[in-house]
């Protein structure tokens, strides 16, 4: 889901009772890895509400589209109420960060005026579609599972014991009657497309897809990727040639950290070859837009300074493109967890960041002042802490990893115990 990290810009003019209104549920439609629909990408993350609409193996996706419960969720919309499915839009607009409600509003500036002026002549159409079409992926990120990287297949089953995955590989690649309708009736009226995954540039679904818009010459589609920019050819295909026969391209950047530490967050990861990929992108494809997806869990937060400045200074994206996420899935690794004796560590090396700002820009120092509101609302340690402790030693043990030698800020929650548990109250 695209994000931009500023401040919320939803036009003043727009009246109170229509607070809540995104326009997405409108336009815009999410499949997932198992083929599973979504309203978006964050619909009912961390609340009691199903986020699934249905299932593309069981129903058409016009029809999913427009089943009681998205228009249900229009209703409410204008209307003034919150959707439920909505709750994670409306707890970031609280802590002040710009919600994928306010920036999708203004990636579809028309249609929300539209959607704005007159809702009840606004045709629902899919206009803007985010595929993960499989999991397929050569990274193993601490924050992934199974069902967003095929190479977390083994270790899942023994980390999520209770969401068992039965096998490595899940997509919707062979999903035929899926691929008929998309081609037959949704294409030509697409103007976005995001992709993500699994990683899409290792994986030959995403290059046919690509060749199938390039044949439908829908090179003007809007292409949107989050991506670990690992590697820019795959088998007979160059994602570079492909990328600079479509004229609107935005690319965002997945990294956690820089250097070892980025490289164990986010294990797969050669650092080295990544700044080199990012150099031949500014390079070759200089009309993409770059941005920054950089997810804020336990393992950075302390160093958050070290990871932000270096990405700053050499350039990956300008601070107005750098969107920070608040992790929250896996809960072990939520900065929450952290004992209150490195929460206070923490709090004073953001409020510091704030204070320095060393070119960080008011986007990212917002998003700071946020992280700081975040960290403090709970305190995850007793409940979670000891999983941390235990689950970082498995992976460690299976990948020949060591979170002591990198983190040895970590060291009270890495060797978590019962003492250590009760000083935390």
């Amino acid at each position: 889901m695209k994000e931009d990290a500023a401040a919320p810009d939803t036009p003043a003019s727009v009246p109170p009772p229509l607070a809540s209104l995104c326009v997405l549920p409108w336009i815009h439609v999410y499949i997932g890895t198992t083929g599973f629909v979504q309203l978006c990408c964050v619909s009912g993350t961390g609340q009691n509400a199903p986020p699934v609409l249905g299932t593309i193996r069981d129903n058409s996706l016009l029809d999913l589209f427009n089943t009681e419960r998205i228009v249900n969720v229009r209703q409410q919309m204008l209307t003034g109420t919150w959707p439920t499915e909505c709750l994670y839009c409306q707890k970031k607009e609280a802590l002040g960060i710009k919600s994928s409600r306010q920036v999708h509003n203004e990636i579809h500036k028309s249609h929300y005026w539209q959607l704005l002026t007159d809702p009840r002549r606004f045709i629902p159409k899919i206009r803007s579609i985010d595929l993960r079409i499989n999991n397929i992926c050569n990274f193993k990120c601490r924050s992934c599972c199974g069902y967003s990287s095929s190479r977390w297949f083994i270790e899942h089953n023994l980390i999520y014991p209770h969401i068992g995955m039965p096998k490595s590989v899940i997509g919707i690649d062979d999903l035929q009657s899926f691929w008929d309708e998309f081609n037959r009736c949704i294409m030509s009226g697409l103007e976005n497309v995001h992709i993500a995954g699994g990683e899409p540039l290792v994986s030959e679904a995403h290059y046919i897809l690509l060749e199938n818009l390039i044949n439908f010459n829908k090179t003007d589609v809007e292409l949107y990727y989050d991506t670990n920019l690992s590697q820019l050819t795959f088998k007979t295909w160059d994602v570079v040639k492909l990328w600079n026969r479509f004229s609107n391209l935005t690319i965002c950047l997945s990294l956690d950290g820089v250097g070892v530490q980025g490289e164990y967050i986010r294990h797969g990861l050669n650092y080295k070859q990544w700044v080199k990929n990012l150099e031949t992108i500014k390079r070759d494809v200089p009309h993409a837009k770059r941005k920054m997806h950089f997810v804020v869990s336990i393992f950075n937060v302390m160093n958050l300074r070290t990871h932000l400045l270096t990405i700053m200074e050499n350039g990956f994206v300008t601070p107005e493109r750098l969107r920070l996420t608040f992790l929250e899935w896996p809960p072990y690794m939520n900065v929450q967890v952290l004992p209150q004796a490195l929460k206070t560590e923490c709090e004073r090396g953001l409020r510091e960041m704030i204070q320095d700002e060393q070119g960080l820009g008011n986007a990212v120092l917002n998003q700071i002042k946020a992280l700081i509101q975040f960290l403090k609302e709970r305190n995850l340690y007793e409940e979670h802490g000891g999983d941390f402790t235990s689950k970082v030693a498995i992976l460690d043990r299976l990948r020949g990893e060591n979170a002591m030698a990198l983190f040895p800020q970590l060291e009270p929650v890495l060797r978590h115990n019962t003492k250590q548990r009760g000083s935390a109250k």
